[in-house]
């Protein structure tokens, strides 16, 4: 049976078990017991974590078995569910396509990251790997004429840019604001995979140098290697989301580990070190190993570990992991700066900083153009924003709501384990 922590929804063992690389833990006796309500629990942890076709794909491949009166309209949802993402990831790549056709005209080389790369080329089916963005990796550059091609192509920014003030937003961002279009993917224009200021930042020479080109359809683009991806799938989950983001990026990494079955374990190590992530890489992998059974060789493992606190940090990951996304989303940076500052001063000495960022931040983030005394009448803008967003977390805070002073504790302790100088 999984690791789970105590008093964790029963379906969660049940998915996990469904999920996992080793096919004996494959729970068929238990599906075949359960009533239809269990079997719609099943169906909304799965969508929760947003891996219901993969969840579907194990059961179709159990037989008819489990095919019971109880089971039968959790699995119609899933049918339907799992032919849907099919669907959107069908237009999602006819739109990539189209992009990388244009790319490809104007000798303009492009990284795909994460999902919109792991779907079409290590998932074996497309359709088993659910997105809804498109991350795209280009060199700085190209970002003026990548954004202007997307432009004409349809898709708007969620917040004005102006281009001449790109200089500013790789000051403080990795991407260009999120470009949207009605009915397909939203994109973003990466520069890199890490945000300036971090502790985990990296500057992204050395992985665009490593990258390497594949070919779909006569469509040329390029991914990352093995190692750098499955770096990337860590970074993501640990330091950029504290394990807030449920079970799909350890189906990920299982299926990347399964994919590349000659992975040089020894650059994800050496890497790791070097980029200063092997904290989030070794938290990672021993939960992906953990959950899923993903097939991390002891001795990386050993070679990884950081201090004697991982046991516990893999309890509060865990945890974190399992809690629902919608909660931990609400307990965002903002509310965890608030909630860790101490006694009155210290709390309003947070709000004012998060209220009046730089004016660099404040171009990046708004339709500002640099030098306008607009400035002034957008920070009036952004106060609105902060009390609407924030006045009912930062009172939950105050009153001492147990389940999310709960999960701001934990992202703070993960926060801060992560952090620590390897």
């Amino acid at each position: 049976m999984p690791n789970l922590p105590p008093g964790s929804d029963p379906s969660i063992s049940v998915l996990l078990n469904c999920l996992h690389r080793e096919p004996h833990r494959f729970p068929t006796k238990q599906l075949t017991e359960m009533n239809r309500k269990q079997w719609k629990r099943l169906g909304d942890c799965a969508t929760e974590h947003r891996v219901v076709p993969l969840l579907y794909q194990r059961l179709m491949a159990a037989g008819d078995g489990i095919q019971t009166e109880a089971s039968r309209s959790s699995l119609e949802y899933m049918s339907a569910y799992s032919r849907q993402v099919s669907k959107n990831n069908l237009l999602f790549y006819g739109e990539l396509r189209k992009l990388l056709s244009a790319l490809d005209e104007k000798n303009i080389p492009v990284i795909l990251l994460k999902g919109i790369y792991l779907a079409e080329h290590v998932y074996e089916n497309r359709g088993l790997r659910e997105m809804n963005d498109m991350d795209l990796l280009f060199k700085k550059e190209h970002l003026e004429i990548v954004y202007q091609l997307l432009t004409e192509m349809g898709y708007q920014p969620i917040s004005h840019v102006y281009m001449n003030d790109i200089n500013q937003i790789i000051q403080i961002n990795k991407h260009l604001p999120r470009l949207i279009k009605k009915d397909v993917a939203g994109i973003e224009i990466h520069w890199n995979i890490t945000k300036p200021g971090r502790s985990y930042h990296i500057e992204p020479d050395g992985i665009i140098q490593r990258a390497s080109p594949i070919n779909k359809a006569g469509v040329n683009a390029l991914s990352l290697t093995a190692e750098d991806l499955l770096l990337h799938l860590c970074l993501h989950t640990s330091y950029q989301h504290n394990f807030a983001f449920g079970l799909r990026p350890f189906c990920d990494l299982k299926t990347v580990i399964d994919r590349f079955d000659k992975l040089d374990w020894d650059e994800v190590c050496s890497r790791s070190a070097e980029y200063g992530w092997r904290r989030g890489v070794l938290l990672s992998l021993v939960i992906a190993k953990d959950f899923l059974g993903a097939d991390v060789p002891e001795d990386i493992i050993k070679r990884l570990h950081a201090d004697d606190s991982i046991p516990a940090l893999v309890e509060t990951a865990r945890r974190q992991i399992l809690t629902k996304k919608e909660d931990s989303k609400a307990a965002g940076n903002a509310v965890i700066t608030f909630a860790s500052a101490e006694g009155l001063t210290g709390k309003t000495s947070a709000v004012i900083k998060r209220l009046f960022i730089s004016k660099d931040q404040m171009i990046a983030k708004y339709p500002i153009r640099p030098g306008s005394p607009m400035i002034y009448l957008w920070y009036l803008v952004r106060f609105g924003q902060m009390i609407w967003f924030h006045t009912s977390k930062i009172l939950r805070v105050s009153r001492g709501d147990p389940e999310y002073t709960g999960i701001i504790e934990r992202k703070e302790e993960l926060h801060s384990w992560l952090n620590k100088e390897n």
